[in-house]
Formats: C-alpha cells, structure tokens, sequence
C-alpha cells in the first residue's frame, strides 16, 4: 500500500525571536498549506499560533524563506528530515488567514523597523473572538447623523482642483497642504466619493503590482487619524457617503470582539471606508484604492513604546505600493520631511488657500500674547492670565465656548519636598513624580505610586510644594472663577475608555461643555465653530525638550490649537491667548505670523546643517542594564563594534551618552545615534540583528534625547 504523502511546511511562530537566529521553523502535514494559513504549532514544550509562510513535498521547491542549508537535504516520506524527526502541525486554525500582501507588509516592517517577524505577524492577527453588544457608531445613532450631514457641499475651484489631480492623474503620493479651515476634508470625501463611483485614473504603482488584483470587488479606502479622540467626527463626515455597516472602526480602545468582527468585514469586502488609528494599517483589505493620512504632522502615527517601531506614515506608503493604491497626507503645518520631499518632488504638493464660502471668507484668529513674567509677581499662584480670564469670560456671556490647551497632565509639572528642597522623584525610574488630583503621586513612566501620606526619605517632611502647572490644577482655577458653568478635562487620565471619548466629544459638539481643557489630543481636527477662544497654558514647556525635533512639534502643536478658532461658519474671528515667559522667543514671530514657510525655511537650515531628516535616516540604539557599570560597558562595546566597520562616510555613530530619562523601571540607560544615508549596510544590520533583547532599536526615532 503506497503510503501517503507528507509535505514540509514552514512556519513562522507568532512570539518574539532573537534576530541572529531562525524566524522560521519546519514542520510535517499531510497536505500542502497555502501562505498565509494560521496554525498551531508545538514549540519548546508549548503550543503557539504561527503563520505558515511555504509548504512542498518537494524540497528544492520551496521558497527563499528557507534556511539555505537545508534547501540541500532530502524530504523523506518517513517525516525525518535532515537527520532530525520534524513534529507535526498540531492544528489549521484558518486557511488564508493572511492575504499575499500582507506577507509582504509584514516582511516589510520586519526588515526595515530591524524587528522579528513574528512579532510583526502579530499585529495583524487579532484575537479570533465573536464580538457582542457591536457599536459602530458614537452616541447618536447613524441615521441622525447622516440626515444631519446630508448638505450638499460645493467645493471651491482650488478644492475641485485637488479632487481632480488626486483621482485623475497617474502619480500616487500626494502632500494636500492647507490652513485649518481651508476644507481639506472634503477633498479627501470627494476624492473617495469620486474613485468608489468609478471616476478615478488608475496609479502606475496599481498598475505594476496590483495587476492581479480582483478588480470587481469593492473599493476600499483607508482613513488614518493621529488621535482616537478624532474618530467620532470622522464617522459623521463620512457617514454622508457611506452607510453604517459599510463603516469600520479601529483603534486600541475597542474590544477584542468588535476588532475581529471588524477584520472580517474588511477581509470579506463587506467594509468600504475604515477610520482608524496607526493599528488600522494591519487590517487585511480587499480592494484598497485610496489611503488618507489626516494630520501628518502627528508624532501619534509612531508607535515608539514597544515592538515593532513602526511608524503608520512609512507602512502606509509601502502599503499603498503593494495594493497599487494612492495616498494623500494632509496637513495645515506638514512634517518637515514630508514638506521637503513634496518640494522636491517625491510629492504632488497640493495647496489649499483660506475657505471662501459664498464670498465669505473666514477670518484669520487673533493671537496674542501674555507676558507670564508680569503676572507672575502680582500672584506667582495664578496660572490663568486677566487676558485669557477676560477672554473666556467674553466668550462663555454669548454661549459660546473655550478650549484651553496644556501639554501635561495631573496637578504639577513636579514636587519638592518643603523640609529639605529634594524632587520627589520615582524609586524605579529617573523621573519626577506627578501629582493627581486623588493625592497621589503617580510615576508617568511605571505603576509606582505614593502612600497618601508620603514621607520624604531625607528629613521625614510630610510637607510637598507643587511646582509648574497640569489639566487637573487648570481645571481647580477655571472651577474656582466660572463656578457656575460645566468645565471638563480630555486627557490620557480622563479619557479611558471608548464611551467617555465619545461622550466627551458629543457632549462638546452638542454645546454642553463650556470650557475644555486639554492635552495635545485636543488641539487637531476638531471642528467646532463655537469656539471663539483657544488658551495655550505654559508655551514654553513645548520648546524646552532639548532635542532636534522639538521646535517642529512646538509650533505644530500651537499652530493646529490656534486652528481651532474661526472655522468657516463661525460668527466672528476667534482669540489665541499664548502664555509665555518668554515672549522674545524667535519662533513666536512664525506663529503670530502665522507663516508655515519661514518656520519650514528655518528648520531645514538647522536640520541641513546637523545632518538630521529629511538629509540623513537615524536609527537610535538604547541599552538597559542592570547596573549603571553594565549599562557603560556594554554600550561601549557595541559603539566599539560598530566603529569598527570602517565605513567611512556613510554612516556617523554618537558615542554613548545618556538620554533625559537615564534609568525605567530599573534599568539604567544609555543610547547611540546611528546616521546614514541611503540603505542600511548589511554589516551593520547583521550587528544590529545580532543584538540581544536588552537593546532597543527604534528606527526614524521622533526624539533623540
């Protein structure tokens, strides 16, 4: 009796696995597997989830992903293989899981953000789970939002301009750059509106890697927003073109349940527009026509905290590569890189003027500055300038509303102890603690918290001093001078879950909140024409990081708050209040100015100069250890060792030296910046896999300190 069959399949275990070594592992099955299937695999004495990359009964047929010497051996029926019994697939879990392309993203992220593949692979298998109670939509129900939303808008001529060259030209990468208000949403909606009815030219890159692509199904179109705060009105201005369950939502705060519900409704095809967070660019699309990247600027589309590293603006434009799709970045103060790269050419830049509505045009906000240094000695306790006070007490008499803007939460920047003067600092980590208002210190960095009743190790004071300013003590001012009016915060803190994002941007929109304050999520994209008065509380605190990046994230941050203000069916010009200690700051001229051009001609000087991007790539190395001996040792070494290639030019190596924060979560820190040009060498990406897991490798890092 002729024995059955038996095929090789190669796996890939979806956990995390040293680079220097195999990322990909053989196993025996009775059939052949296709790319792309999910299955369970036995490893080290446990079971894991892995996807299988290629499978054969013939062994010198098999891909490149292979270990090279064992492409050699011969695939014996009796299952030994190379001298060593394979183990069986314990499980086919789905068949097709992953779609050819996005084997390919993930070979992608993998190679460039220097990551495990199976780490990459994980992102884009979400947990297989059945979902209940679904919401697809915020607090007002989907019909009401669309009965609201239905105006039939005209588009101005530089508006209809854009819509034409982005759908009808044959380039891929677009840049729309526009002041707030200058309506680059609706050249993305009817740039979608135009391509789902059939109306849009076909890319060259569609047209070189899509061509097998199955043409009938239905478009699908991507739209990437920095914050999640910003996916409640995304859904209402979308919700004009597409129905509820045409609509995909994704972002970390939905629930493993609606995530794979979600997935399947854009793997089926089922879903055609989905909104959604860096994350959402791992969602196995179907038919991908058109990607928007909402905000560009956003330093939220990194994900620097864990692996992979990747930045959503980079695989997104690899993404919309391999699906022959086009993609447009969009932004009212654009990223320096992509800035310079659209005037170079590697762009179509697109520019939007100031909104023109039926001969209206709507007003330039007002910005002015309060000079804290005067204030400060008339009441060193009084974060709130008379202007900003005068203003927002303006504004709230005609019911109308106030956005006040810190970048930094809790009660204080920082504590002393009153008995001795020492910073009230985190055990684990070389941080200052914050204070909340629940009276307890919080480490922004660990889990570690105070005792309520916090001793101070030096001279036993139970006595703190409170230094600098967070949301939570602005918000104690605000409610202490306009008692009888609704004042909340929006912070990471205060907005946990999905329902109080939602109900914080509804209750808002819907007037019910008169002052908001917070942090940086809530200076983009928000477009409420109640608002007549935007506070920016301590400026300076977003120059004051001593790094390459910081004054592009300073002015992009004041400039988008000040956007919020004067939008084009507002009443009248809304007032920015900047409060600074140092209103001779050069960069202030820029913001007051309101010119994106001089601040951008400014910034590539120094950046040209430094040998930073868009002139240079940057990969960061950081080292933990143990000890603060371990940590110099080892980052000596491996400066030592990457010196030691000799590449001349080509690249430039930092000597070890230690970043602002030296020591999380007890591991001491120091880091080496790796400058290049062109593609990484491969001896120096072979070092750099070869690094074990107490290293960090963050690839176009967005801070270097």
């Amino acid at each position: 009796m002729k024995k059955p069959q038996k095929y090789l399949v190669n796996v890939v275990p979806l956990a995390r696995l040293p680079l220097s070594g195999r990322q990909t592992f053989s196993y025996e099955f009775e059939r052949e597997l296709c790319a792309g299937t999910l299955v369970s695999i036995p490893l080290s004495g446990r079971f894991l989830s892995g996807i299988v990359v290629d499978s054969s009964h013939n062994f010198n047929g098999l891909g490149k992903t292979h270990p090279a010497e064992c492409r050699k051996a011969a695939f014996r029926r009796s299952g030994i293989f190379h001298g060593v019994k394979l183990k069986k697939i314990a499980n086919v879990l789905e068949e097709s899981f992953l779609a050819p392309d996005q084997l390919e993203l993930a070979k992608f992220i993998s190679d460039y953000y220097v990551c495990s593949l199976g780490v990459v692979l994980k992102f884009f298998v979400p947990g297989r789970v059945k979902a209940r109670n679904l919401k697809s939509l915020p607090r007002r129900q989907a019909g009401e939002i669309r009965n609201n939303a239905q105006k039939k808008i005209m588009l101005t001529r530089e508006q209809q301009n854009a819509v034409d060259i982005i759908t009808k030209k044959n380039n891929w990468k677009f840049l729309l750059f526009g002041p707030a208000s200058s309506g680059k949403t609706e050249v993305y909606i009817h740039a979608i509106s135009k391509i789902s009815a059939g109306g849009g030219s076909q890319p060259k890159a569609d047209q070189s890697m899509a061509g097998g692509k199955n043409q009938k199904s239905k478009c699908q179109f991507l739209v990437l927003l920095p914050e999640l705060t910003l996916t409640p009105q995304a859904i209402e201005r979308y919700g004009v073109i597409f129905k509820p369950e045409e609509m995909v939502v994704i972002h970390s705060k939905i629930s493993k349940g609606e995530l794979y519900s979600g997935w399947q409704k854009i793997k089926s095809g089922q879903a055609k527009i989905i909104i959604g967070t860096r994350m959402a660019v791992f969602a196995p699309f179907k038919n991908l026509k058109l990607i928007i990247i909402d905000e560009e600027q956003d330093v939220s589309f990194k994900q620097w905290d864990m692996n992979p590293r990747y930045d959503a603006r980079t695989v997104a434009e690899k993404m919309a590569e391999i699906h022959g799709a086009k993609i447009v970045r969009g932004s009212a103060t654009p990223g320096i890189e992509s800035y310079f790269r659209a005037k170079a050419g590697e762009y179509e830049l697109l520019t939007l003027p100031k909104l023109q509505i039926a001969n209206y045009t709507s007003p330039d906000p007002n910005i002015v500055i309060a000079d804290m240094k005067k204030e400060y000695f008339k009441n060193p306790k009084n974060d709130l300038s008379p202007l900003l006070v005068a203003e927002i007490k303006n504004v709230l008499e005609r019911k109308r509303q106030a956005l006040v803007f810190i970048n930094r939460k809790g009660m204080s920047s920082f504590s002393l102890c009153a008995g001795c003067g020492i910073l009230v600092s985190c055990p684990n980590c070389d941080r200052a603690l914050i204070q909340n208002s629940d009276g307890y210190h919080h480490c922004p960095h660990c889990s570690f918290r105070t005792e309520i009743f916090w001793k101070c190790k030096k001279c036993q004071s139970m006595q703190m001093k409170n230094v600098g300013t967070g949301t939570q003590k602005i918000e104690r001012q605000l409610k202490a001078i306009f008692s009888s009016h609704r004042i909340e915060v929006s912070d990471a803190a205060s907005d946990r879950t999905r329902d109080s994002i939602e109900k914080t941007y509804a209750d808002f929109m819907e007037g019910e909140i008169d002052i908001l304050i917070g942090t940086q999520m809530i200076t983009k994209g928000w477009d409420n024409p109640n608002i007549e008065v935007v506070g920016i509380i301590d400026a300076d605190n977003l120059f004051s990081l001593p790094d390459v990046f910081t004054d592009q994230y300073g002015f992009n941050h004041i400039m988008q708050a000040a956007g919020r203000v004067s939008r084009p069916e507002s009443q009248r010009a809304g007032t920015v209040v900047l409060q600074t200690y140092k209103p001779e700051n050069p960069l202030y001229k820029h913001i007051l100015n309101r010119d994106y051009e001089s601040f951008f001609s400014m910034e590539i000087e120094k950046r040209k100069s430094l040998g930073y991007p868009p002139f240079l790539r940057i990969i960061k190395l950081v080292c933990r250890e143990k000890t603060a001996e371990g940590v110099e040792k080892e980052a000596k070494r491996m400066y030592d060792e990457i010196i030691s290639l000799k590449a001349g030019r080509s690249i430039l190596v930092s000597p070890p030296y230690q970043p602002l924060v030296s020591k999380s979560r007890n591991l001491y820190r120091r880091q080496i910046l790796i400058r290049y040009s062109g593609k990484l060498e491969l001896k120096l990406k072979k070092i750099l896999s070869g690094l074990e897991s107490s290293w960090i490798i963050d690839t176009d890092p967005i801070s270097i300190s």
